[in-house]
């Protein structure tokens, strides 16, 4: 956490985004934040590429989250950043959905992965595997 909070000076947009859901976590994170109170892994890396935040409950039930900023490239509305935006959204879902996979599959003592796929305006539940 402290490293997460104590990095302004990183420019990302995904970076800030991840910031605000540690530091102050909007009303449609809260769920998530209070069932997950603790950060288990940042930047996390697979096979795939490297993943954002793992939460757990502390009990080996963990949280899968992929960042995705929406507006980096400005907020267009013309028919090119419909479809950069629809693109990086499902960019962003397949991430999640491969990433909680591997996730739960790596770690034989988890008991429940569930997958997030976080934006500035919306978490989407994508997947969920128990033992």
């Amino acid at each position: 956490r402290p490293y997460i909070t104590n990095h302004d000076w990183y420019v990302s947009a995904e970076f800030h985004l991840v910031r605000t859901l540690v530091m102050k976590p909007p009303l449609h994170w809260r769920p998530y934040s209070r069932d997950y109170p603790f950060i288990f892994d940042f930047e996390w890396v697979n096979e795939e590429g490297k993943g954002d935040l793992i939460y757990t409950d502390g009990n080996n039930n963990f949280l899968v989250v992929e960042v995705k900023s929406m507006y980096c490239d400005g907020y267009g509305s013309g028919q090119t950043h419909r479809t950069k935006k629809r693109q990086k959204r499902r960019d962003g879902e397949k991430q999640t959905e491969i990433y909680s996979q591997l996730w739960h599959e790596k770690n034989p003592q988890v008991k429940k992965t569930t997958g997030v796929f976080v934006t500035e305006d919306d978490v989407q539940k994508i997947n969920c595997f128990t033992r």
